[in-house]
């Protein structure tokens, strides 16, 4: 099969991007490599016509709300993601938290349509072909798709918390049955080796320093909390190093205290520190993941190694192995192909 993967973020469209740190969407690239499929990841040019187009069986396209700062190329992905539904050869990617705020640009979009085209998209690098008329017929083409029609097949990030209903209570028009929830996290800890934690630790990392959860957290503790990344070209080798000298790792949870897959969950296991999101989401996998940070915090720093290691040991447990969240991939992937062709 010969698949193109996009989308509205470099983290969802750019070989770099994917290449210094882990995304579900990089990850969701290697597995189809390593199912064998040849596949192109590219920005979403908008010269792709659907006649270059229709040379793929199956095309991603991940999606962001367009007012998201990081949506740099939502008007490109749009355009595409219009002609790849044309073709009937498009699935889609969500892969960034509070999917809801995709939906309330969308229907922002769809009632006032030159919303998309205000002073604040101007100055993005595609903006000048997105005015073109054949284009913006695209994009508001997909626009109506988005808030009007029932989504294709969308591939979303899971981990054992997770549930399929966060999305569908966020996209009604988004079904239980056409989402693939997919975990890869046991590739990124069994292909990683463990690390010895310092003793000495002067603050947490968390992967969202500024939500609304971590704030509320912060009140609790004594030490300062940094972001896991110093900026969006930090390499993971440099995220892993910083984490190895943090007290531990806070996960964020975001609107309605809704969870959302993190890379950092994986990378601080293998840091060797503990991580430390909602309790009422993880106490089911063991008492190692019911503690509050200020516990964690008062911990020794043996103490809370043992914690980080007993945390890997269940979470490693609960989440599928590399093998089996290939082939629920390679099935998600089957089972679409049949239906196109009935």
């Amino acid at each position: 099969m010969k698949i193109l993967v996009t989308g509205c973020t470099a983290s969802q469209s750019s070989q770099n991007a994917i290449s210094r740190y882990p995304t579900f969407t990089g990850l969701l690239h290697n597995a189809f490599i390593e199912l064998g499929h040849e596949v192109v990841l590219t920005k979403p040019h908008f010269t792709y016509t659907k006649e270059y187009l229709d040379q793929y069986d199956a095309i991603f396209v991940g999606l962001a709300s367009p007012s998201n700062i990081s949506a740099h190329y939502a008007h490109g992905a749009f355009a595409l993601a219009n002609k790849a539904r044309e073709l009937g050869k498009l699935r889609l990617i969500l892969d960034m938290p509070e999917p809801q705020k995709i939906k309330t640009t969308i229907r922002d979009f769809y009632t006032g349509t030159d919303d998309f085209y205000k002073d604040f998209y101007s100055k993005r690098l595609q903006y000048d072909n997105a005015v073109k008329p054949e284009n913006k017929e695209q994009i508001m083409s997909f626009v109506d798709y988005l808030h009007n029609s029932k989504w294709d097949q969308t591939y979303v990030p899971s981990m054992p918390w997770f549930s399929k209903k966060i999305v569908t209570d966020s996209i009604p028009s988004l079904s239980e049955e056409n989402i693939v929830a997919l975990c890869f996290d046991r590739v990124l800890i069994d292909d990683s080796e463990d690390r010895v934690s310092p003793v000495h630790k002067t603050y947490w990392c968390a992967d969202n320093p500024k939500s609304s959860w971590t704030k509320k957290v912060s009140s609790n503790l004594t030490v300062p909390i940094e972001s896991i990344r110093y900026n969006n070209y930090t390499k993971k080798d440099v995220v892993q190093e910083k984490m190895q000298r943090s007290i531990g790792t806070l996960i964020s949870t975001y609107q309605g205290g809704d969870p959302w897959w993190s890379v950092a969950i994986s990378q601080s296991l293998v840091a060797g520190v503990p991580v430390v999101t909602e309790w009422r989401h993880t106490a089911e996998l063991g008492a190692e993941w019911a503690y509050l940070p200020s516990t964690i915090e008062e911990m020794s720093p043996e103490e809370r190694l043992v914690v980080a290691q007993t945390q890997k040991d269940f979470y490693r447990e609960a989440v599928p192995s590399y093998t089996d969240s290939l082939e629920k991939t390679a099935r998600a992937l089957d089972n679409q192909s049949q239906l196109l062709l009935v």
